[in-house]
């Protein structure tokens, strides 16, 4: 086992806290629990479950990173949701062929 492949993973859902020190950037983010309520439903729970500090170069390098992934799944997402039209070429629209039978 590689050293990489025993690091814990933890999906978060938002970031709870921010701030700076000592020129030092902490991120604390939190992960929901979706806890039934007496009401039949389901509240949202967050509760912190990861801590992040790094210096201003891992942020820099985290923000230019998170741009281009974002930017990456927003033009998949827009591939999905508008297709490029279909092939036309040599199909006659329906109108057209009505009108001349």
């Amino acid at each position: 086992m590689r050293d990489s492949d025993s690091v814990g993973v933890t999906f978060v859902n938002t970031v709870i806290g921010r701030g700076t020190l000592n020129e030092v950037i902490n991120l604390a983010f939190s992960t929901f629990n979706f806890t039934p309520n007496d009401n039949g439903q389901v509240d949202a729970d967050p509760v912190i479950s990861c801590r992040l500090r790094m210096d201003k170069i891992c942020a820099t390098q985290l923000r230019d990173v998170m741009n281009e992934l974002l930017a990456m799944m927003e033009a998949e997402r827009n591939a999905v949701m508008n297709p490029p039209e279909a092939q036309t070429e040599g199909i006659m629209p329906k109108k057209a062929a009505e009108k001349m039978n």
